[in-house]
């Protein structure tokens, strides 16, 4: 078996917590068990602060590589994680600091690592154009001479909080990032819609590969007999980060109209964001205090075994979206979903127990949730084996290496 050794370059990476940094974690560790080769993630500091501290106080039993106040390389399930130097310029998009001697020594670690693998062993991928770190992946594939790959988890132009910053990402797109697709050496769109999106800046042939799951989540059948207060209250839930895109504020609304007529309704949001000010403010304005809870933030073990099993709904009222890791958790746990039929949301189940409505509608929220109150108990569990058996990354794993391994022959 030829392998195959793969740079990646990402913005963010665990325990910073979006769906991409768990998609680029989940195939590592699928990569390396699999034996197809080593894995060097590229990642900048942001999210990685408490790691770097650790490792800092671990360095005088470490014999691994490190440059004191320079960066750190550690190793985690058989993979590098490596810091690029950066800061946050816009919030959550990381610019790397190109001009420093950490970034430098950086890029030189990552080439004598190319050298030592050797070329027509090594490849880089990027993930999702928008973020500068794909832009260093890319030149820096250039730089080494080493076939570059860009995975796509987006389905449309950057929205920012003002008019001018959109603009702005959206001549970034239609120049850079139009001549880089197409010189690029292959795109792999994670959704349909990430596909089509991508088609927009090249016509070469971009093939989807979607996400596996490493989501084992407990079963829920113990609440539905243990939990009393099931008999009495319908518990709705929203897990995610709270910002403008996933429009919290419509949900709300949608909510508010229907606890006046379903009285035992409860909505329940665990939380990560910059947006709490704001929506707790409606929620005081609609006088939906009593019904209404912030859960603050909980780790995916607590979502997955605690969080999870006691609501009866789930709600997704984003307006953008890849490929909604969340989505493809919350069915996993056997729950009712509501989301917008955005990006590749349609795409992971034809069953009932995933409730579709349209993006920046209330009225159309409302009725999916109207729908799902009143058959929330006959639809649970009708997308399970579906989603877990076509979100596999045994499955997406071969595929990669398959794609990868006929890129790097090709390149021959």
């Amino acid at each position: 078996m030829s392998k195959i050794n793969v740079i990646k370059f990402v913005p963010y990476f665990p325990p910073h917590k979006w769906g991409l940094e768990s998609h680029v974690q989940e195939r590592s560790q699928w990569w390396i068990k699999k034996w197809y080769g080593d894995v060097i993630n590229v990642v900048t500091p942001m999210g990685q602060e408490s790691i770097i501290e650790n490792w800092k106080l671990k360095i005088e039993n470490y014999d691994g590589i490190y440059y004191k106040n320079q960066l750190v390389w550690y190793m985690e399930a058989g993979y590098q994680v490596v810091i690029l130097d950066a800061f946050d310029l816009i919030p959550v998009f990381p610019f790397p600091r190109f001009w420093t001697k950490r970034f430098r020594t950086t890029i030189s670690y990552l080439k004598s690592q190319v050298k030592g693998y050797g070329k027509k062993h090594t490849l880089v991928n990027t993930h999702t154009r928008f973020f500068l770190t794909s832009l260093v992946g890319w030149v820096f594939a250039k730089y080494v001479w080493i076939t570059w790959i860009h995975i796509e988890h987006w389905v449309d132009f950057v929205k920012l909080a003002s008019k001018f910053k959109s603009w702005i990402a959206y001549i970034y797109d239609q120049s850079i990032w139009r001549y880089i697709f197409r010189c690029s050496d292959m795109v792999i769109g994670i959704s349909a819609w990430c596909q089509r999106f991508a088609n927009k800046f090249t016509q070469k042939k971009i093939p989807v590969i979607h996400r596996g799951m490493n989501f084992e989540p407990m079963n829920n059948e113990w609440w539905i007999i243990n939990d009393e207060s099931k008999k009495k209250t319908i518990i709705i839930g929203f897990v995610g980060r709270l910002v403008k895109l996933k429009w919290l504020d419509l949900l709300l609304q949608a909510f508010d109209n229907l606890q006046k007529k379903h009285h035992n309704l409860i909505l329940e949001i665990v939380w990560d964001g910059d947006q709490l000010d704001e929506l707790q403010d409606i929620v005081k304005d609609l006088w939906l205090e009593g019904k209404v809870s912030f859960l603050w933030f909980k780790d995916r073990n607590y979502v997955a075994n605690e969080f999870l099993p006691h609501v009866d709904i789930v709600v997704n009222p984003s307006y953008q979206e890849g490929l909604p890791t969340s989505v493809l958790e919350w069915l996993l746990s056997k729950c009712v979903v509501v989301a917008t039929s955005v990006g590749g949301t349609p795409e992971i189940s034809d069953q009932k127990d995933l409730i579709l409505v349209d993006k920046w509608n209330v009225s159309d929220l409302q009725k999916g949730l109207e729908y799902a109150i009143q058959n929330h108990a006959k639809l649970k569990w009708l997308s399970y084996e579906q989603v877990k058996k076509h979100f596999d990354w045994k499955r997406s794993i071969e595929r990669y290496y398959e794609v990868y391994l006929w890129m790097i022959w090709h390149e021959k």
